[in-house]
C-alpha cells in the first residue's frame, strides 16, 4: 500500500505516519507539507493508494482544490473520479465537508484526529483501494469454458460463478 500525507503540521504528518505504520508496517509512506508537492508526485508519474489531505493548507493551492486536480486528471485519463487515491480528508474545518463531496473523498477526518476513528477508515480505506480499478488495469484472468480457453481483464469482471467443476 502507498500512502501519502500532505498536511502543512508535521506533527499531524507525524501522527498519521505513527498511526499507519502500527497497524501495517510494510505501507510505504510519503509525506508532503503542501499541495504543490502532491501535484509535482504525480506529474513525476508517481501514484498514491490513499491520500490523506489537509484542506486548509497554508500554503496555495488548498487540499480542496489539489483534490479537483488529481480528480480532474483522473476523469481526463478515463480512469473515473473514483479510482485511486483514495482521498482522506483531515481538517479541523468540519463545515467544508460539504466540499468533499464535490471530489468524490472516501472519508473526513477531524483534528484533533482519535486514533480508534482513523484505525476503523484505514481499514476500510485499505479494502476499498485494493478492488479500485487502477490496481487491476492490465491485469487479466484466464478460464477455461466450454472447452475453450477466455482471458478476461480484470477491469470488465463483474462477478464469477462456478457450477461443479
Amino acid at each position: 500500500m502507498t500512502i501519502g500525507i500532505c498536511d502543512d503540521e508535521k506533527s499531524t504528518r507525524d501522527l498519521i505516519s505513527t498511526y499507519i505504520k502500527s497497524t501495517d508496517a510494510s505501507a510505504v509512506i510519503y509525506r508532503f507539507v503542501n499541495g504543490n508537492e502532491v501535484l509535482r508526485f504525480y506529474r513525476q508519474g508517481k501514484r498514491l493508494d490513499i491520500l490523506y489531505l489537509d484542506i486548509d493548507l497554508k500554503e496555495s493551492p488548498d487540499g480542496m482544490v489539489v483534490a479537483e486536480k488529481l480528480k480532474g486528471r483522473q476523469i481526463k485519463e478515463g480512469i473515473g473520479a473514483s479510482a485511486l487515491p483514495l482521498i482522506i480528508f483531515i481538517t479541523g474545518l468540519p463545515d467544508r465537508m460539504s466540499e468533499a463531496f464535490g471530489v468524490r473523498a472516501f472519508h473526513f477526518l477531524i483534528k484533533p484526529i482519535d486514533k480508534n476513528a482513523f484505525a476503523l477508515v484505514y481499514e476500510q480505506a485499505k479494502t476499498a483501494a485494493s478492488c479500485a480499478p487502477q490496481l487491476h488495469k492490465n491485469r487479466f484472468l484466464t478460464v477455461n469454458s466450454a472447452g475453450a480457453r477466455k482471458t478476461i481483464p480484470l477491469t470488465e469482471l463483474c462477478y464469477i460463478e462456478s457450477k461443479g467443476r
